[in-house]
């Protein structure tokens, strides 16, 4: 990794009912800011603040839609637009949600390499979970993301 490369990983939310991605990505996110990377962590608001971490590291939230799916607001979306029209590398964490898709969006539409980590949601099990749901949000919305 070059010194003062530019990464943003997305990630709907950074709260703790959101599973083990919200705290690995912490993780992460710090080692890579330890190797000199500028590193910014952008996520849907939650209830809790985000953590306090040093380095070359910003956390930044925004708002959903108060509907289901972690639908961004129109803030969330303009603060995503900018931040991903900033950045080098763009890390999206997980999948199913309106936050990833639209990050994915805004991914093709600035032209940014992106990572697309779905944290075991594809897997066969899971996939199974809500079968038909997940089959039409990956025909409609979420294809061209992962193809790419």
């Amino acid at each position: 990794m070059r010194n003062g490369m530019r990464i943003l990983h997305i990630v709907p939310s950074l709260g703790p009912s959101s599973g083990g991605t919200s705290t690995s990505v912490l993780g992460l996110v710090q080692a890579q800011a330890t190797q000199g990377a500028d590193v910014h962590l952008l996520a849907g608001r939650n209830d809790r603040e985000p953590p306090i971490l040093g380095g070359n590291l910003a956390i930044q939230q925004g708002k959903h839609l108060p509907l289901a799916f972690a639908i961004p607001g129109p803030g969330l979306w303009t603060t995503m637009a900018t931040a991903i029209a900033a950045a080098d590398l763009v890390h999206l964490h997980s999948i199913w949600n309106g936050t990833t898709t639209a990050a994915g969006w805004l991914c093709r539409h600035h032209q940014k390499p992106m990572i697309l980590t779905p944290h075991g949601m594809l897997d066969s099990h899971n996939m199974q979970r809500r079968a038909h749901f997940k089959r039409l949000y990956l025909w409609t919305l979420e294809q061209r993301s992962l193809k790419r």
